[in-house]
């Protein structure tokens, strides 16, 4: 219980190679209805569009392989967006990371992270 605490309170070690502008444009290419928020399902188009096998893990070479579909523009940057997503270091992206990142970004407790509540974050922790 205190090991999972620690992951939801404590920044990433990863976060020592955060690059902001990176992590604000792939939100921006997730929020596809544009309203500044990322719900649930929107979460769930990215990952369904980068889990290339459909296994519910999203691993570095099916994020490198395919972040194209998501955000073309972030080709080549896909090392900053895995590192900043895999909260436990595990190497590979499950519900568990993107369940850590939310309870730790979305400050007012709703059903999605807003743009600000991103930046707030980026800026304590990136």
């Amino acid at each position: 219980m205190l090991l999972y605490a620690c992951l939801i309170l404590l920044p990433t070690a990863a976060m020592a190679v955060c690059d902001r502008t990176v992590i604000l444009a792939f939100y921006d290419a997730a929020d596809t209805n544009g309203d500044g928020n990322i719900g649930s399902s929107e979460v769930t188009a990215v990952v369904t569009k980068i889990d290339g096998n459909s296994d519910q893990i999203v691993t570095r070479q099916e994020l490198r392989d395919r972040l194209y579909l998501v955000a073309p523009n972030l080709v080549g940057q896909d090392a900053v967006i895995f590192d900043f997503f895999d909260t436990n270091g595990s190497g590979t992206l499950t519900s568990q990371d993107f369940t850590i990142l939310y309870l730790r970004i979305n400050t007012d407790f709703n059903t999605n992270i807003s743009r600000q509540e991103l930046i707030t974050y980026l800026n304590r922790y990136c």
